[in-house]
């Protein structure tokens, strides 16, 4: 049944996107972040647009290998941030779009934590403002729609604090910087 209601949910979401400014991606990461040093990761991200520069935007992108190693205590840490954002654009050329953004996150985190008595990650919830911009490079113009692929940029500030394991600080707020390609009909 659950089966079901996830395909019945995913007909109807393509039905209202049919006519707008929908579209997914695909894109190349960067986390900055703080004292656990950077990471780089892959993601992906499906956009559906609410109204006429309005959208939701949902993307999965997964880090890997935060480490660190302070006062006995080794911990690496990967995480996978799933993102739900709102975001709005403005077209201020024809081929650039400027983006404003802000949203929440939900963090899958997997951790492999020596010297801090067996504790672990868990996974935590957290927020994000940012912004970006997309340039159109190609355009296909048809009689029902059209469709276009952009190159685009976030630039995102994170919040995610996961506590304390042992004697570290799981701070993990920092800035994170996405560029990839985005298919848009």
């Amino acid at each position: 049944m659950k089966k079901w209601m996830a395909i019945g949910l995913m007909a109807a979401a393509s039905a209202l996107a049919a006519r707008a400014d929908t579209g997914w991606g695909l894109f190349g990461a960067y986390w900055d972040g703080g004292d656990w040093g950077s990471v780089s990761g892959v993601g992906a991200k499906f956009s559906l647009e609410l109204m006429p520069q309005a959208q939701l935007d949902l993307s999965v992108t997964r880090f890997n290998d935060f480490s660190r190693d302070e006062e006995g205590v080794d911990a690496e840490v990967t995480l996978l941030p799933i993102d739900l954002a709102f975001a709005v654009g403005y077209e201020v050329l024809p081929p650039l779009k400027l983006i404003g953004q802000a949203g929440a996150s939900y963090y899958l985190a997997d951790s492999d934590i020596d010297g801090a008595d067996g504790d672990d990650v868990g996974d935590e919830v957290g927020w994000f403002i940012g912004g970006g911009l997309e340039v159109t490079i190609a355009r296909d113009v048809a009689d029902y729609g059209g469709s276009r692929i952009a190159l685009m940029l976030d630039a995102i500030y994170r919040q995610v604090d996961a506590g304390r394991v042992g004697s570290l600080d799981l701070d993990l707020a920092g800035v994170t910087v996405n560029a990839g390609l985005m298919f848009r009909w």
